[in-house]
């Protein structure tokens, strides 16, 4: 009847950026597709094009897909530090969906995966040494994330936060990839905490609009950028929201 029966922003870079290998995603299109519209949102001078965009059957592997790391890591090792409500239901899986709940990760290397299995709406926020970078989604089913690439050989801490509130899904931590001769290091807890209860703002309702006029979507929230994220930040704490 060409109806629109499906939406879905595949891939969000941030405001400014010269790494479009950064924007990059996967779509499952529905069986009732009769067919499908890549569009390309910019702003700003300049160029921008499609490059890269592949078809694969379901259960086949793209070929722009993440390249798997030599060092496997279980999603339950004792040296990660996990921050929020996490089911742990499965004992070697855990599952999260409240906003700003994070992982973090420090290891002696240069590159990093997330094995990850979550909805199509459900973002993440990656922070590099205390800096934020890029977002990922998660999208359905088990996939690869790449967290972080030719980081200079020596000691590095990720964390890993949900930047969507528990509406949009949930993820599921099936195990992290290091690179060859990388060495996983223990995360030590700090000594300070805070936990914010509250609503919308607390979960960063549309703090990431353009405008206050823009319509709301997952890819305008982010509980990285709240009140209660960045005093936490501030006063080097833990965080829960």
């Amino acid at each position: 009847d060409w109806k629109q029966i499906d939406y879905n922003i595949v891939a969000d870079g941030p405001k400014t950026t010269t790494d479009w290998n950064a924007f990059r995603g996967t779509q499952t299109v529905r069986d009732d597709a009769a067919y499908v519209l890549l569009n390309l949102v910019v702003s700003g001078n300049g160029k921008v094009w499609f490059d890269d965009v592949s078809l694969a059957q379901p259960g086949a592997v793209a070929q722009n897909a993440i390249a798997p790391l030599p060092l496997q890591i279980a999603a339950n090792d004792a040296r990660l530090r996990y921050i929020g409500r996490f089911d742990w239901s499965d004992k070697t899986a855990p599952r999260c969906a409240w906003p700003a709940s994070s992982v973090t990760i420090r290891f002696r290397g240069t590159d990093l995966n997330a094995k990850l299995r979550g909805g199509n709406n459900v973002r993440w926020q990656i922070e590099v040494d205390g800096k934020p970078t890029e977002k990922i989604k998660v999208g359905e089913g088990e996939n690869l994330y790449r967290l972080a690439s030719g980081l200079k050989n020596g000691e590095h801490t990720i964390r890993l936060i949900q930047a969507t509130e528990a509406l949009f899904g949930t993820t599921q931590v099936l195990g992290w990839q290091l690179n060859a001769g990388a060495q996983l290091l223990p995360v030590a807890p700090r000594t300070r905490r805070i936990e914010i209860i509250g609503d919308s703002i607390s979960a960063g309702y549309g703090n990431e609009a353009a405008s206050k006029e823009e319509k709301f979507s997952p890819d305008t929230q982010n509980a990285y950028f709240t009140y209660g994220a960045m005093a936490a930040r501030e006063l080097n704490a833990e965080y829960a929201c």
